[in-house]
């Protein structure tokens, strides 16, 4: 094994992914044989509706924080993927398929959004020392940044997200995702192996935003909205106040 061969080698050692599909499709499949021939560590959950997916995410925190507890091998200096798949559509009332920005569908047909597991990924990259990175396999996954936009915490809830920004064919998702984790697991850095997600799916689409990028405009847009609400609670009382002076 030449020195390079060598570096990537303990480079694929350092991640670990939490992979998790809901979906009648073979991406989970074709991305675990990967992760095994690549000797990277990883677990593979397909949950069918939403008690299950809560229930998994859950699980995968716990898993996270007993590694860490336990002291396992490397488990310190980990980088964890949370890699999601799933439809970026749900069902209307007459069962048409429509965009959902607020989140994704499993196979159940119910839906998750971004919201609802918010606070499951917060805490699963403050358990992973900030490190987390989040993928979205899903249409529209771009809006996962959402799950960086609440008012009672403003650090960011994962180091990088990878997603794609509009409507994604199926089959591209998962040439992309293999593409970009042959890239990153062989030694690239995380842009260039957005960019090899690109040239292998032939989708520009493709993204991916660091958390504190994500999370410090939405801080500054809280800041400037309470201050512009106290402005108002001036407004309202300073002729009062003036009256009881």
């Amino acid at each position: 094994m030449s020195c390079n061969e060598e570096r990537r080698h303990k480079d694929r050692r350092r991640y670990f992914v939490y992979l998790v599909q809901s979906g009648d499709f073979d991406e989970g499949k074709a991305l675990v044989d990967f992760f095994s021939s690549s000797g990277v560590s990883c677990t593979f959950d397909e949950p069918r509706n939403r008690d299950d997916f809560l229930g998994c995410l859950s699980e995968i925190l716990t898993h996270a924080r007993a590694r860490l507890t336990k002291g396992a091998r490397g488990a310190g200096d980990e980088i964890p993927i949370l890699h999601l798949s799933s439809h970026g559509f749900v069902s209307d009332r007459n069962g048409s398929p429509r965009p959902s920005p607020a989140g994704f569908e499993l196979a159940s047909g119910e839906m998750i959004t971004w919201a609802n597991i918010r606070d499951t990924v917060s805490d699963l990259n403050d358990t992973c020392g900030g490190r987390l990175i989040l993928c979205a396999s899903t249409c529209y996954g771009i809006q996962a940044d959402q799950i960086a936009m609440r008012v009672d915490r403003l650090d960011p809830p994962f180091f990088a997200m990878v997603a794609n920004s509009t409507e994604v064919d199926v089959g591209d998702c998962k040439r992309a995702f293999l593409a970009f984790f042959m890239s990153l697991f062989g030694g690239d850095p995380l842009d260039g192996a957005v960019q090899a997600m690109r040239t292998a799916s032939g989708d520009d689409n493709f993204v991916h935003h660091y958390g504190r990028a994500t999370t410090e405009p939405f801080s500054r847009l809280m800041a400037s909205m309470r201050e512009g609400a106290l402005e108002e609670v001036r407004d309202l009382y300073r002729p009062r106040w003036r009256l009881l002076r």
